[in-house]
């Protein structure tokens, strides 16, 4: 099912027809990120394949416009985050709970300010809802002040630092989902 969200913008499972604005999505993110001097997703990550990997995981997301433009992307993981076992200056609130993790969220640069990562974090949370999962977890690199506000916005608190299988430093973010029943869209 595909759910609608914020002036007709939908969200549903990602496909592989829409890599290439998939890609575009991600150079836009990319560019933006070199603007802003942040020194994340400038080393070719994420690239084609890490793209189509969540694809055939099945832990890739798209948000349309109504004209059927790609506009967004995330990946929603679940399960454990190899990254995520240790954790150094704090500790997850909700140890020893299922979670889910949110990766690779970029909005194309014609479509930031209008709330439409916001919209792709409510899918986030309504997919994780469904399977049963109550928490959600993210990381973002020390310099992304905008992704960092973004998650302190919607109820996400900084728990520590965690390092990526190449050494790289992130911070790390959880919250609990709050959703009601009626919140909840079925993205299958």
């Amino acid at each position: 099912m595909t759910a609608l969200i914020k002036d007709a913008f939908s969200v549903a499972k990602a496909v592989p027809d829409d890599i290439s604005g998939m890609m575009a999505c991600v150079r836009d993110a990319q560019k933006y990120l070199s603007r802003c001097e942040v020194d994340q997703w400038q080393n070719g990550y994420p690239n084609e394949s890490v793209i189509l990997r969540d694809i055939e995981l099945g832990n890739a997301y798209v948000a349309k416009s109504p004209n059927g433009r790609l506009a967004g992307i995330m990946a929603l993981v679940f399960g454990d985050e190899p990254s995520y076992a240790h954790i150094y200056g704090g500790e997850w609130r909700f140890s020893g709970e299922k979670y889910a993790t949110l990766h690779r969220l970029a909005v194309r640069a014609e479509f930031r300010g209008g709330g439409l990562a916001f919209a792709l974090l409510r899918a986030a949370q309504s997919e994780a809802a469904i399977r049963g999962v109550s928490v959600l977890r993210a990381d973002t690199h020390r310099d992304n002040m905008t992704m960092q506000g973004f998650l302190q916005k919607h109820g996400f608190e900084r728990r520590g630092v965690i390092y990526l299988a190449d050494g790289s430093e992130r911070l790390a973010f959880d919250t609990r989902i709050n959703m009601s029943t009626d919140e909840k869209v079925d993205y299958d």
